[in-house]
């Protein structure tokens, strides 16, 4: 009799191991859908989408006058399990790999920062979202305290522009949850401000 009931309890925690899997979240920034735009004191680019051959060596070139400069991405939600509350994230490097700072636009009024967030509405499966975020700003009285500064990208040098989808469960983006191909999360945009 205890051997029955052994092999019963076997049986029953391999089929409760198999109908109960993990619920793997996807969210993906489509690569073919970044645009960026900037505004200098003579010029509105108006949205350019970054071109594949974007790299170290070919980068998109921005006026040495610039006073704002943003993206517009399309995010999926691919796979998941109920709503997420996805937030896209910048940093600035100068190559190969130095982190950019900033103080935002009045040096002291804010602490030092590296990474600008931006919280965007809630998403259910299979759902787009198209999502702009400017995080440059020298114009914008609101905003641009807090948000990173043309000068803070150095004169004629390449700097990547990183672009990453990061995943939340709640209203508060207090819980991160893991994304399972978070290879398709990430963008870069290479950008050299050029100066005479």
């Amino acid at each position: 009799m205890s051997r029955h009931v052994g092999l019963t309890l076997v049986a029953s925690l391999s089929l409760s191991a198999l109908a109960a899997p993990a619920f793997a979240y996807d969210i993906a920034l489509d690569p073919a859908r970044v645009f960026l735009r900037y505004i200098s004191t003579t010029t509105d680019s108006g949205a350019v989408p970054v071109p594949a051959t974007n790299s170290p060596s070919h980068p998109l070139t921005l006026p040495c006058d610039l006073q704002q400069y943003g993206v517009q991405i399309d995010a999926r939600y691919l796979s998941g399990n109920g709503t997420i509350y996805p937030q896209l994230q910048s940093r600035y490097y100068t190559l190969p790999n130095t982190l950019i700072w900033s103080d935002g636009y009045e040096f002291g009024a804010t602490a030092p920062f590296s990474i600008d967030r931006s919280s965007f509405e809630p998403m259910q499966v299979g759902q787009t979202a198209v999502v702009g975020q400017m995080s440059i700003d020298a114009k914008d009285l609101a905003s641009r305290r807090w948000l990173f500064q043309p000068g803070d990208l150095p004169a004629n040098v390449t700097v990547r522009h990183l672009l990453h989808l990061s995943i939340f469960d709640d209203t508060n983006y207090s819980h991160e949850v893991d994304d399972a191909v978070p290879s398709n999360n990430t963008r870069f945009v290479y950008l050299r401000r050029e100066c005479p």
